[in-house]
C-alpha cells in the first residue's frame, strides 16, 4: 500500500490504520496481491465468466458482458448491479465478447445510456440499459469479436472470426460496408484471420485500426476505400482488445500475446514504431492494453496472470497486480481525475482497484 504524503495526526492515525488493514484483507480475500501504487476497491462476482468490460463516458456506470450472453451493469454511485440485460433467445446463451457505449455529445439524454454489444453467435445488438429495449439487431456468419464507436457516435464498427469487420450506420442501424482483402495475393490489404481488436482514431469517424492473429495492425479509411485497408505493419500477434490510440499525441499501443516484445508503441500517422516497452519479469502474454493518459499505460495478460501499470516516459512498472486467480482478457479505466479506477475482468469475477500516483 502507498503512504499518504502527509502524516497524519495522532487522531488520524487508527482510522487509516484501518482502512488499509480493510482494503488488505478485501486483497487477500480476494487472493491477489497488489504492488505499487495502487489500493482495492471491489470485487464483484457473476454466474458465468465475465468477458469484457467498460466504463460509459461519465465513468459513473461499468457494463460486465458474460459468457452466458447476459449483460450486467455497475454503479458506481450506489456500488450495487442496477440494470441487468439477459442472453436473448435467438443468442443460446453465447458469450457477450465485446461491449462499448454510445458516445453521448450533446444529446446525453438520448444517447447517453446505449450499448453496442457484440455476441459469439454472430449477432451485433444496440441496447438502452434503462429500458433493457434492444433498438436494432444485425447478424453476421461469423462469431464476432470486438467493436467500436466512432467518436461522434454516428457510426459503429464490428470485426469477427472470419477476418471481416463490419461497419454500420447507428441511426438506422443498418451495414454499410464489409471491409475484407482483395483476391491479389501480391498485397495484403486486409487481414485473413479472426480480428479481436478494432479502434477508431478519435478525432475522425473514416478511418480506423485492426488487428488480430495473422500478425498485422492494418489501417482503414472508408473515404479511399470501402472495402480494404490503405496500409499494414506487421509483428504485433493481437489476441484481444489491446490497440488503443492516445487522443493528444496519437500514438498506438499494441499488446501481444506472446512474452517477448509484447507491448510495442506506434506512430499513427506513419505505422512507425516508436518505442519497444520492456516485458515484466512476470513474462506475462498479454491480451488487453489501453493508454491511462499520455504518460501512462495499463496492460493485462495471462502465463502469468497479472494486471501491470507502466511509466511510459521511463518504461518503469509503476503498480501491478499478482497471483490473479485467471487470465485477465479484459479491463478498462474510468478516465477521470488524476487517480482513475481500473476494472478487469478473470473468471467469474471483475476486481476494482484504484492508481493512487
Amino acid at each position: 500500500m502507498v503512504d499518504v504524503a502527509v502524516s497524519p495526526t495522532a487522531d488520524e492515525r487508527p482510522s487509516l490504520l484501518r482502512k488499509r488493514v480493510t482494503q488488505q484483507n478485501m486483497a487477500d480475500k480476494a487472493g491477489y496481491r497488489l504492488e505499487g501504487n495502487l489500493k482495492f476497491l471491489n470485487m464483484l462476482g457473476f454466474e458465468a465468466e465475465a468477458m469484457c468490460c467498460r466504463f460509459n463516458s461519465a465513468g459513473k456506470l461499468l457494463a460486465v458482458g458474460l459468457a452466458n450472453g447476459a449483460i450486467k451493469i455497475f454503479s458506481m454511485e450506489s456500488k450495487s448491479i442496477t440494470y441487468s440485460i439477459p442472453s436473448p433467445a435467438s443468442n443460446n446463451k453465447l458469450p457477450v465478447t465485446s461491449v462499448r457505449w454510445k458516445p453521448a455529445g450533446k444529446d446525453v439524454q438520448q444517447y447517453g445510456n446505449i450499448i453496442l454489444a457484440a455476441y459469439a453467435s454472430g449477432e451485433c445488438r444496440r441496447w438502452h440499459v434503462t429500458t433493457g429495449k434492444c433498438l436494432h439487431i444485425s447478424k453476421e456468419d461469423a462469431q464476432l469479436l470486438a467493436c467500436s464507436y466512432s467518436s461522434t457516435g454516428d457510426h459503429s464498427i464490428v470485426s469477427g472470426s472470419d477476418g471481416k469487420i463490419y461497419l454500420y450506420d447507428e441511426e438506422t442501424g443498418n451495414q454499410i460496408h464489409v471491409m475484407e482483402p482483395s483476391t491479389n495475393t501480391e498485397v495484403m490489404d486486409g487481414h485473413v484471420m479472426r480480428v479481436f481488436s478494432v479502434q477508431y482514431n478519435p478525432s475522425d469517424d473514416h478511418t480506423f485500426i485492426s488487428g488480430g492473429w495473422d500478425g498485422t495492425i492494418q489501417w482503414w479509411d472508408t473515404r479511399v476505400s470501402n472495402k480494404y485497408s490503405i496500409r499494414k505493419i506487421s509483428g504485433p500477434h493481437i489476441c484481444g482488445e489491446s490497440l488503443d490510440i492516445e487522443p493528444s499525441t496519437m500514438m498506438i499501443v499494441a499488446a501481444s500475446w506472446r512474452k517477448q516484445k509484447n507491448l510495442q508503441i506506434f506512430d499513427y500517422g506513419s505505422g512507425k514504431e516508436i518505442k519497444l516497452i520492456p516485458e515484466d519479469y512476470t513474462k506475462s502474454m498479454l491480451y488487453c492494453a489501453q493508454w491511462k493518459d499520455r504518460d501512462s499505460l495499463i496492460c493485462g495478460g495471462s502465463h502469468s496472470n497479472m494486471l501491470r501499470l507502466v511509466d511510459y516516459a521511463s518504461s518503469q512498472t509503476t503498480g501491478r497486480v499478482l497471483n490473479i486467480p485467471g487470465a485477465v482478457y479484459s479491463m478498462d479505466h474510468n478516465r477521470h481525475g488524476n487517480n482513475p479506477i481500473i476494472a478487469f475482468c478473470t473468471e467469474k469475477n471483475l476486481f476494482m482497484v484504484q492508481d493512487t500516483l
